[in-house]
């Protein structure tokens, strides 16, 4: 099927065209990192509510106590509708600011952060064009601040004060300095270039639940939660305030 004077033409070929195809493999090894690099990695974290201590099924009493055991499940099945309920993750997000995501901006990779941030930014946002805008964020001093965003094709920039509210048709804006931030440390935070943007709650909301999984133990009154984040920390922090917003709600 193949000749010699077919193997020699490959031959030929290779040799004549190394150096393209030296080029082509590395382009796309390096494009291939790129994109990798870029990827965000997503972490789990897991939490475990015991509802009542009394109520563990046999496999005795599955059998022999039918009714009983459909009533239990009937409740694991209610308490978990409960704990990913629009109305207990919507206290939960208030209780954790979550309505902000933050990030710092790489020569490659624009990074969200979940603390550690010299400010943070308290919104009204009157026009739902804002929401999930990336408003780009400097810090100029201790008491002054730059941010800019795209307004109708056109570069806005903003020079405010630290804890004055910044208000306009679109938004609100209070924004405030942390405590890290100080005559100190500002030379450093002024070589970063920082991002937020603001999240529509209902749109949150339907993130965190396709984000959280609820499974009862099987023969327990343990429901475990499951919550798959950008940021390990935020994913622990919202599971512990949800079992606490989940037990205030049920006392």
């Amino acid at each position: 099927i193949i000749d010699i004077k077919d193997l020699k033409k490959i031959g030929q070929l290779l040799r004549d065209n190394w150096l393209i195809i030296f080029s082509f493999m590395l382009l796309s090894t390096v494009a291939a990192y790129l994109y990798s690099y870029k990827l965000p990695k997503i972490y789990a974290a897991k939490s475990q509510l015991l509802l009542k201590s009394q109520e563990t099924y046999s496999y005795q009493e599955g059998l022999y106590k039918g009714l009983g055991l459909y009533s239990g499940y009937e409740k694991m099945s209610n308490e978990k509708r409960v704990l990913n309920s629009s109305d207990i993750i919507s206290q939960t997000i208030s209780r954790l600011n979550l309505d902000v995501s933050y990030f710092i901006v790489g020569r490659i990779q624009t990074k969200e952060v979940y603390s550690g941030t010299p400010f943070s930014v308290e919104p009204k946002i009157y026009s739902n064009k804002y929401y999930e805008l990336p408003f780009t964020f400097k810090v100029l001093n201790v008491n002054e601040f730059e941010i800019s965003y795209e307004k109708e094709g056109q570069q806005e920039v903003i020079k405010h004060h630290f804890g004055d509210p910044l208000i306009n048709n679109d938004f609100y804006f209070l924004i405030n300095r942390n405590g890290i931030l100080n005559p100190t440390t500002v030379s450093s935070f002024k070589e970063i270039t920082y991002q937020f943007a603001i999240h529509d709650r209902d749109n949150l909301i339907y993130n965190y639940q396709g984000a959280m999984q609820i499974e009862n133990i099987e023969w327990t009154a343990i429901l475990e939660v499951t919550l798959e984040n950008e940021s390990p920390e935020r994913a622990k922090t919202f599971l512990d305030t949800l079992s606490r917003v989940y037990i205030d709600n049920s006392l």
